[in-house]
Formats: structure tokens, sequence, C-alpha cells
């Protein structure tokens, strides 16, 4: 069902830094009907800083912009999911040499337009250290929202269906949505069970 073989080019040099950009993995069919789902649902909750204290985020600067949706009762396709996590722990084994035994549950985020993340990592929550973050990218039909990892000097524009992996512990942000709204499935890949 999915596949993370088209490995996107412009990022492609960064995969030695722990960075690894699919386009397509998701099929688009699949992408439409869980926004279908996200779209009709009523249980988006604003995600503010304190929630970041409590384990979404970590090392969130205090004076980010955080203006995003999460929806924690939003249940992806269990294939889906399944087949994801599967995908991206026999990559992060494979391309970095990681031994990656634990994956969070999915989590649905929105972004609508006006809304952004400012400057933050991924990494250690709580007592499970996250390896990590695994994105994907199951709307279209917005502006902005481009994922930046400034001290890798890297920008992703992500696409319906493209899927992003990398290291929990990079600083990243992701840029204001100028119009539309973002909507994507993020979970962790963690170093424990």
């Amino acid at each position: 069902m999915l596949s993370l073989s088209s490995l996107d080019e412009v990022l492609a040099p960064l995969l030695a830094f722990g960075l690894a950009a699919f386009r397509g993995a998701i099929p688009a069919s699949a992408c439409d009907e869980i926004c279908e789902q996200l779209l009709a649902s009523d249980a988006w909750q604003d995600l503010r800083f304190g929630e970041y204290r409590a384990g979404i985020l970590s090392s969130l600067e205090e004076s980010a912009d955080v203006r995003a949706l999460v929806n924690y009762s939003y249940e992806f396709p269990s294939d889906l999911e399944c087949e994801l996590k599967e995908e991206a722990g026999a990559f992060a084994t494979s391309a970095w040499n990681v031994d990656v035994p634990g994956r969070s549950r999915m989590t649905a985020g929105c972004l609508r337009e006006g809304m952004a993340l400012g400057s933050h990592r991924d990494s250690n929550y709580g007592d499970t250290p996250r390896l990590a973050t695994v994105v994907a990218y199951v709307s279209d039909g917005y502006g902005g929202g481009d994922l930046v990892f400034p001290d890798l000097s890297a920008r992703f524009s992500p696409s319906k269906g493209d899927v992003l992996i990398f290291f929990a512990e990079h600083i990243h942000l992701v840029e204001q949505v100028t119009s539309g709204a973002r909507y994507t499935g993020v979970f962790f890949l963690e170093t424990k069970t």
C-alpha cells in the first residue's frame, strides 16, 4: 500500500545527517479518506505551550510561535499506521544503523491559515527517548507550511502522500500556513519499548 522508496532528490544529501523525505509514499486515495474524516472531526484541541512540557514536543523555546491543533482521538487506518511504522523503523535501522524497538501512537495534527510552529526539538519525552520523528502529509490545497531545519539549512515543501523522517534532536519549525489547512499524522521512533 505504501512505499518508502522514492527518496526526495533535493534532500537526499542530508540522509547522512538524519533527514529523509519520501515523495508520494502514501497513496492519494488513502490520504483523501483520512482528510475527509479529519475534516468531519470535532475533536480538535489547541496545542499550547504547557502541553509541550507535558510531552508532545520537548525543548520548545519559550518565545516560540505555537499555534496548532491536535486531535488525540482520531484513529488512523490501522493497516496504514502499522505499515508506515514498520517501513519507517526498517528504513531507520538500515539507513542509520540504529535499533528502534518502540513506536509511539500516531497523532493527527492540523495547521490552519495563520497557524505555525516555532523552533523546537521532538526529542526526549519523559523517560522514553525519541530517536526520530515521522510525519505523514495527508492533505494538499494549502499554502505555506514548509518544514524548516535551520541548523541543516534545509527546507521541505510537502505534498499530499509525502513522508518525512528525521532525527528528533534536530531543531525545526513549521512556517505559517498562508491558506487552507495542512493535515498530518505524526509518530516517533523510540529507542525503548
